[in-house]
């Protein structure tokens, strides 16, 4: 990714800084393709040079600090950048630093961390969700180291992996197979949790409530004519097929293109950027998650609710998708 900052009207002049996103990729291939007059103003600086710019609200000087290289990085395409397999992994100070990756290393390990987490969350208590949170950042460390996990030593020392999560790391890589992650998921209490709360408007404590009463599958709530059911509840049931399938990148495209145009019409200006997983490439989601962005701070404050009832008087299908497919946030250029 380049970022410029310029001293004059002419290329020549400009400063370039160049930062990687992830540390397995060599940024030396980006230098041949710089022109003579360029190289001269060129740093290559890690994702932290970018952060702290962002903090300090001006370009931060480069020091060897934030460089890839500390002398001129080499003209050849075919001479790659040193690196370094240590026997731990590092971690840069911020989280929004990691790479988010949509392939990752360690599935052998965070589909393990990720069926504690949601088994805690369906606690719907707060020791639960406490340990759902510790198991959830455990989880998003592992997918952002750049190489498998293969021994407990190298995630020893990562401040997000705790005590808990280690010990349910290193049970796996010896053994394959966690016997805490085993129990769980084989409980019908957890396999009727999984089905209940998947309804739209459903949280733990309903789906806990409902199981108590012997409710443990869609089947079951469709039958009970007992249930005194919220109107997002209701909705949810009658179209829980069609909201448990996938949304396509295909239609993903047309619905924001539709709201694009809705919102335009509402508040000429407003920026609508699709963000979330399929902006980090997933060809398919649950839900679909907009960014809209304004720089009139009033017309922000009042955007939103107008846009979604405009919304609901377009077409009687639009309350639905916006309320259950769609999640909108708003913001301030």
């Amino acid at each position: 990714t380049f970022t410029h900052t310029s001293t004059s009207h002419t290329l020549h002049t400009c400063t370039y800084h160049i930062h990687a996103h992830t540390h397995t990729h060599t940024p030396a291939c980006t230098w041949p393709h710089l022109c003579s007059k360029c190289r001269p103003n060129c740093e290559f600086v890690t994702i932290e040079w970018l952060t702290n710019s962002f903090v300090e609200g001006k370009p931060t000087q480069v020091t060897d600090r934030y460089r890839w290289f500390k002398h001129t990085p080499p003209l050849s395409l075919h001479v790659p950048v040193e690196h370094k397999e240590d026997a731990s992994f590092q971690l840069p100070d911020y989280e929004c630093q990691r790479p988010t990756p949509l392939n990752h290393h360690n599935h052998h390990l965070t589909d393990a961390l990720e069926l504690l987490e949601r088994y805690n969350e369906h606690l719907g208590s707060k020791e639960g969700d406490t340990r759902a949170l510790a198991f959830r950042r455990a989880s998003c460390v592992l997918k952002s180291l750049p190489r498998k996990v293969t021994h407990i030593d190298q995630v020893n020392t990562l401040h997000s992996i705790g005590k808990h999560s280690a010990h349910v790391i290193e049970e796996i890589l010896t053994t394959g197979s966690s016997s805490e992650v085993e129990e769980r998921k084989n409980t019908e209490w957890f396999q009727c949790m999984e089905v209940l709360t998947s309804i739209y408007g459903c949280g733990p404590a309903t789906a806990d409530k409902w199981y108590k009463r012997g409710l443990k599958n869609i089947e079951d709530i469709r039958a009970c004519g007992e249930l005194d059911l919220t109107e997002i509840q209701r909705l949810g049931i009658q179209y829980f097929e069609q909201l448990s399938c996938s949304i396509p990148r295909s239609e993903v495209v047309i619905i924001t293109d539709f709201i694009r145009g809705e919102v335009e019409k509402c508040y000429p200006g407003t920026s609508v950027e699709v963000v979330g997983g399929f902006r980090r490439g997933k060809q398919s989601g649950h839900d679909i998650d907009l960014l809209l962005t304004h720089c009139d701070p009033s017309i922000v404050a009042i955007m939103l609710e107008s846009i979604v009832e405009h919304l609901k008087k377009k077409v009687v299908c639009v309350c639905v998708c916006v309320c259950v497919c769609v999640c909108v946030c708003v913001c301030v250029c």
